[in-house]
């Protein structure tokens, strides 16, 4: 029989559910979920005290948690595990936690209302690819050579590099159309002018690409 080395740690403050699709994704032989915590801090400790061979390499966890959340959690393994992949699975799917797990190195991002194909299908992308694209972390960001040549952190104004920075950080769009007095309807015009320029569709794009080509960091 097949044994897979992939193992993974499913952070989830939701017991029954954590349990549950842990359940699930060890009847798939080729993972296996060897660490369940509750929270980032009770991950850490479970995940330190592993034997080397024993360390998952996938982290699936949710964004909000008590005591440490998801967001934490991935800023320690981006700082302290970099090869371990993170895959977000939450009911919070506001733009703001997206672009900052995108931000923190997140390789998916799940909305726990996805079917079991879906799951697997990311996990497998993730193991093998690095990256899972879906709607929340849309496949929009070409690489720099099919950027129009012309496009540069210095080709733009001011002004748009502003702009950039702002719609990198987790600002709402309500609340940044009313501080450059504009309805909204004419702020996401704005946007999708800037966007044009990036060859990019939506605002996760943008960032992937500014990230990517360290633009703004």
């Amino acid at each position: 029989m097949y044994v897979s080395d992939t193992k993974i740690a499913m952070v989830d403050d939701h017991h029954l559910f954590r349990r549950s699709v842990a359940e699930f994704i060890n009847q798939n032989t080729r993972f296996t979920v060897n660490v369940q915590a509750s929270n980032g801090k009770d991950f850490i400790r479970q995940f330190r005290g592993a034997e080397l061979s024993d360390r998952p390499t996938i982290v699936i966890v949710d964004a909000n948690m008590p005591e440490m959340d998801g967001f934490e959690t991935a800023a320690w393994l981006q700082k302290n595990e970099p090869s371990v992949r993170v895959i977000v699975l939450t009911m919070n799917n506001s733009e703001a936690a997206i672009i900052r797990m995108i931000k923190l190195g997140a390789a998916a991002y799940l909305y726990k209302g996805i079917d079991a194909p879906e799951l697997f299908a990311a996990i497998e992308a993730v193991e093998n690819e690095g990256v899972y694209y879906n709607d929340y972390l849309p496949r929009d960001s070409p690489p720099p050579e099919e950027r129009p040549a012309s496009i540069t952190w210095y080709s733009i104004t001011e002004a748009e590099r502003e702009l950039v920075r702002r719609l990198c950080s987790e600002e709402d769009s309500i609340g940044m159309a009313k501080d450059y007095k504009m309805t909204l309807k004419s702020f996401e015009a704005l946007k999708a002018s800037l966007f044009a320029k990036f060859n990019v569709s939506t605002r996760i794009g943008l960032v992937k690409v500014v990230l990517k080509n360290r633009f703004v960091e």
